[in-house]
């Protein structure tokens, strides 16, 4: 912004009010103070960000200094949970933004927290309502939590959008990707980049482009006042935080591209864990909620509660055989892909054949 005035929008692609301790402890509240502090321009919600329950979630979004928009999640009333789009200004620009939330949000947050809503096709949203964005604005941004594939799927659905900025899947774009007349960009994970894209834009035609991802490195001078911020809400958990609870002698993989797509070594200790709490014969944990390795050394309750921030329920339940290999098959009915349903295991083995229909 210091260098192009009024020229930047600064967008986010959902998941924000949910990952680190400070966050997840303040239910939110300290990643949307910082953000509105820090000037962002809009976000979508994804399928974390409902983590806390509808309420919460409310209550978040009344103290964002920002729009939060999902068109397609709707209420039990038939009415919009939050904004469907923005009119933003960029300069005398007038971009107009689209959010736009997964379908898969009630199978990848606890159910009980999107008890009533309705996630309806962002496809056919997006056709009903970018037609009217477009009549308003000089540029049309889908601002999405699909996944990249679903970005390509919309692009050519749905005439009209200039530009996605997607997340939900991961994806690292090192340079926009154009399907049809749409640009789709997006910034890989957890801030490791700052996603750019620079746009010339002419009586409303984006007539050329350029983009790239920026490393986030220790070496990009900080922001005084935001760092007071973050330290503030550091320093109410530290102490809580920093007891330690344990030690292991060994790296724990937690990485998500391990956890999500073969048996780790964090993975059976939490199922371990699991299946002597439950006191159960097995025990099955899906391997997208483990969130972070933990190295050699002691643990705190701090990084206890980073690798399990979701503080989920162990449950025992009295289980067929046919429904064990049906839980079985769904974990790695996906599989090379990266989802969050590849089964750690405790009590059990299992084989299975990647080549065979799910």
């Amino acid at each position: 912004r210091a260098v192009h005035p009024g020229r930047v929008l600064w967008l986010d692609g959902g998941d924000t009010w949910h990952g680190t301790n400070p966050v997840n402890f303040s239910q939110g509240a300290s990643m949307v103070e910082v953000l509105s502090a820090a000037g962002l321009d809009a976000m979508v919600l994804g399928n974390h960000d409902f983590n806390y329950g509808i309420e919460t979630l409310r209550r978040r979004v009344e103290e964002a200094r920002f729009p939060v928009l999902a068109a397609n999640v709707v209420t039990a009333e038939g009415e919009l949970l939050v904004g469907a789009t923005a009119l933003l200004d960029a300069g005398g620009l007038k971009v107009g933004v689209l959010g736009l939330s997964t379908q898969d949000t009630p199978f990848t947050t606890h159910p009980g927290n999107v008890a009533g809503l309705r996630f309806d096709d962002p496809v056919e949203v997006a056709g009903r309502l970018v037609p009217q964005l477009a009549a308003e604005a000089d540029l049309v941004v889908a601002l999405t939590h699909l996944g990249y594939e679903s970005d390509r799927e919309l692009a050519l659905a749905v005439p009209g959008i200039d530009v996605i900025v997607g997340g939900h899947s991961h994806t690292l774009l090192a340079q926009p990707v154009k399907v049809g007349e749409t640009l789709i960009v997006q910034a890989h994970e957890w801030g490791k980049y700052l996603g750019v894209l620079r746009l010339t834009v002419d009586g409303g035609e984006v007539i050329a482009y350029e983009g790239g991802l920026v490393p986030i490195t220790p070496e990009i001078p900080g922001n005084e006042r935001l760092a007071q911020l973050i330290a503030g809400w550091e320093d109410r958990l530290s102490e809580f935080l920093d007891e330690v609870v344990g030690e292991t002698a060994v790296r724990l993989d937690g990485e998500r591209e391990q956890v999500r797509r073969m048996e780790t070594n964090l993975g059976n200790l939490v199922a371990d864990v699991v299946r002597e709490t439950a006191a159960a014969d097995i025990a099955l944990v899906n391997g997208g909620g483990i969130r972070r390795s933990v190295p050699p050394g002691p643990i705190t309750l701090g990084t206890v509660y980073e690798v399990l921030p979701f503080e989920n329920t162990v449950v025992g339940l009295l289980l067929t055989g046919e429904q064990v290999l049906a839980a079985l098959e769904n974990g790695v009915s996906r599989y090379p892909e990266m989802q969050g349903r590849f089964p750690q295991v405790s009590g059990l083995s299992f084989a299975f054949d990647p080549s065979a229909p799910p």
